[in-house]
């Protein structure tokens, strides 16, 4: 076994390797069957393994237990930052490779998604409209037409805005 999967929730796992992801990576990778949570890490046989994969519910392990790893060379996260876990694996020169560009294009599209529906008057209608029985006036956004909207944040969406309006485009 020379791949692991881990992770503190293998449904999450399940969900972002699913669709026959995972089996690509077994094609090219010996894997160990089980999703290993940080619980069970320290009783996990890992000695052997040369990358990780994981996604959020990554756990943030200690130098020690990544030292249980002597092999280890990458760890492939497909989710958005790594901040929080990655600084004991770059202490032991293992790259450390993120999908937060990835995962912007996906933030942008809903963050999108969310203005066009925003600016219709969604999300009041959807208050408003209690049952079958209580209808309230429906009201009518402005829509979008000359319509200006600020983003404020920080990430690769808030930095980039072409990732959002290329979306739309």
């Amino acid at each position: 076994m020379d791949t692991v999967f881990i992770c503190n929730d293998p449904l999450t796992v399940e969900w972002v390797y699913g669709r026959g992801r995972r089996e690509r990576i077994e094609t090219i990778c010996s894997v160990h069957r089980e999703v290993v949570s940080g619980e069970m890490f320290d009783t996990s046989d890992i000695a052997d393994v040369k990358s990780i994969f994981s996604t959020w519910g990554m756990p943030a392990l200690s130098v020690e237990q990544i030292a249980r790893m002597p092999k280890l060379e990458a760890l492939f996260y497909a989710a958005g930052s790594v901040k929080f876990f990655a600084a004991p694996f770059l202490e032991r020169n293992v790259r450390v490779v993120g999908a937060w560009g990835a995962n912007a294009v996906a933030v942008a599209d809903f963050t999108l998604g969310q203005i066009l529906l925003a600016t219709k008057g969604y999300f009041r209608n959807q208050r408003e409209f209690v049952d079958r029985t209580h209808y309230a006036e429906p009201r009518l956004g402005v829509g979008n037409y000359e319509e200006t909207v600020a983003l404020i944040g920080a990430g690769m969406v808030g930095a980039n805005r072409n990732l959002l309006f290329a979306t739309w485009g």
